[in-house]
């Protein structure tokens, strides 16, 4: 296989009317450089096939290795699941044994237990039941005696209340006596006061009603005296129009005549 430095180094003989020389080196360089690069990418290729193969080779070995792992590994793993179960069912047979032991001895404890606590509490209920009856008897002296205690005060504040009762209604009433005549001078100060009050503002109205009446009367007058002169105004206007009227009517009427004598004496005219 040609190398790129075998194509560089390549010369040919020249014969009698061959290539033109120059478009050859042109071309043959150009196929040298296409012919370098091809051969670097086929090297590149080589060497990276030759890496994938080493990796590929040292994973088939992995796998190999893997395969031989996992079946030590499952045999260890069934010989140990073998191992415990033997442990296992030897610690449940060992238990339960020990447990029926102390269920047993557990029932003895809570039998004794319980026939202590029972007579305990028999000694106990007896104690509280007398102790009861004490604090009972102790607690209806005690309240008998608080009752009469209750009563006594309840009828000395009674007594008290009723005589605090009887002064303050005596207070009361002549409370209520002095505020009666104090009451009354002060209704009959207001009753005065209220009937100057109103005789004044009485007066006050009278004159006032007097002097709106007699501005009333005034205004009426000036009314009346100021629609008489309109009313005289008007009559001397109209009597005016009328005299103006007449004229004009009696200036008419001669207008009429004149004319009317006129055709009179038209027509006589125009007979002759």
């Amino acid at each position: 296989m040609f190398t790129p430095l075998d194509l560089k180094n390549k010369t040919f003989t020249k014969g009698f009317r061959g290539y033109e020389t120059e478009e050859v080196d042109k071309f043959f360089a150009q196929v040298v450089k296409d012919f370098e690069r091809l051969y670097q990418d086929n090297i590149e290729l080589k060497e990276t096939v030759e890496r994938v193969s080493a990796k590929l080779e040292y994973y088939q070995q992995m796998e190999a290795t893997m395969q031989n792992t996992l079946v030590v590994a499952q045999e260890t793993a069934d010989e140990v699941k073998k191992t415990s179960e033997k442990k296992a069912q030897v610690l449940l047979d060992e238990t339960t044994a020990k447990c029926e032991g102390m269920k047993t001895d557990a029932k003895n404890e809570a039998d004794r237990l319980l026939n202590e606590a029972g007579t305990a509490a028999a000694q106990a209920k007896a104690e509280a039941d007398s102790y009861a009856e004490k604090v009972r008897n102790e607690a209806n002296a005690e309240a008998d005696k608080l009752r009469n205690d209750t009563e006594a005060e309840m009828n000395k504040l009674k007594a008290d209340t009723q005589q605090f009762v009887n002064k303050m209604r005596i207070a009361a009433e002549v409370e209520v006596a002095k505020l009666k005549v104090k009451s009354e001078e002060s209704c009959k100060n207001i009753i005065d006061k209220a009937r100057e009050d109103a005789v004044e503002t009485l007066g006050k109205a009278r004159m006032q009603a007097e002097k709106t009446v007699s501005d009333a009367d005034a205004r009426a007058r000036k009314l009346m005296f100021d629609a008489e002169n309109k009313a005289a105004l008007a009559k001397n206007s109209f009597d005016d129009q009328v005299k103006k009227a007449n004229v004009h009517r009696q200036h008419m009427i001669n207008l009429l005549e004149s004319q009317l004598e006129l055709l009179k004496s038209f027509d006589k005219n125009t007979e002759e």
